[in-house]
């Protein structure tokens, strides 16, 4: 491996980690304590990918039997609708405002945002992409994916905001 090679791994390295965060916080050695954000966080373990809760509520910060399903639900979902290959990296992400489903396809490299709720949709990060039939197969099943996403974790926001 080339000096080259080593600065565009971390560069790609940089900026999938870059993707993965809100676009407000800023990528620090160590977090800064800010007085507005009251955010406790919490993550568990759903079908072996993790799912951070964060709110300012103790209530929400669990999740209840059919939520739990839910999610489960929409991963599996996933696997069988859109790709067997995929890393969810982070994982799933919920909020008070929102929920994500971040990951990568692995073969085609390709890294995607699914979002219900706030600013809700899918994202895709992808480095020089080579559009081929198979990759155009695949993000045609991610964009028929997203309603489903968003039907079954739209209910979940709604709930979690009535505790």
């Amino acid at each position: 491996m080339t000096g080259y090679d080593e600065t565009k791994k971390m560069l790609n390295t940089l900026r999938k980690l870059n993707e993965s965060i809100s676009a407000s916080k800023i990528l620090r050695e160590q977090e800064e304590p800010t007085q507005s954000s009251n955010l406790q966080n919490d993550i568990l373990v759903i079908n072996d990918v993790e799912v951070k809760l964060m709110s300012s509520e103790s209530i929400d910060m669990k999740l209840m039997d059919d939520q739990k399903n839910s999610i489960s639900n929409i991963i599996d979902g996933f696997r069988q609708q859109v790709s067997q290959i995929v890393e969810f990296e982070p994982g799933i992400t919920i909020s008070p405002n929102q929920i994500r489903m971040d990951g990568v396809l692995t073969d085609e490299d390709v890294s995607f945002v699914f979002i219900a709720g706030e600013e809700g949709g899918l994202y895709l990060n992808a480095d020089m992409l080579k559009i081929e039939q198979d990759v155009m197969t695949i993000l045609n099943k991610l964009s028929k994916f997203e309603p489903t996403f968003k039907s079954v974790m739209e209910p979940l926001i709604t709930q979690r905001n009535n505790n």
